[in-house]
């Protein structure tokens, strides 16, 4: 499974989901993506700033057994630093003391059927 954490871009213009956060800023981030695969971006409240707890559950949900192979889950800087040490911990993997995280960048997990994994930084595009 490809699982990507996307910050969200600045506010602006614009296998079968594409998870974001409720607000804007989050749904405008993943739109194009949304477009040109055709899929729909789903609304999901454990992404929005708050509890942090609720994100994790919600990557807990979707590693486990997913029948997804690939999923986005575009977030908030607050949600993604509670996100990313969980799941790198989860999979055994090592992240840096503090993770890049700029605006419309992305961490992308590559896990295998056998729960080995792997995690790269994507830059935000200048």
């Amino acid at each position: 499974m490809h699982l990507a954490l996307v910050r969200h871009g600045r506010a602006g213009s614009k296998a079968r989901w594409i998870f974001s956060s409720p607000y804007l800023r989050c749904a405008q981030t993943v739109a194009p993506l949304s477009e040109k695969l055709q899929l729909p971006v789903m609304a999901e409240n454990a992404l929005a700033p708050g509890d942090a707890a609720d994100a994790r559950d919600l990557l807990d949900r979707l590693c486990r057994g997913s029948r997804w192979r690939a999923v986005v889950l575009c977030t908030h800087r607050e949600v993604l630093v509670g996100m990313l040490p969980a799941l790198a911990d989860g999979l055994g993997l090592s992240l840096p003391r503090e993770p890049p995280g700029a605006k419309g960048s992305a961490w992308v997990f590559d896990v295998r059927r056998d729960r080995s994994a792997t995690v790269r930084y994507v830059a935000a595009a200048p």
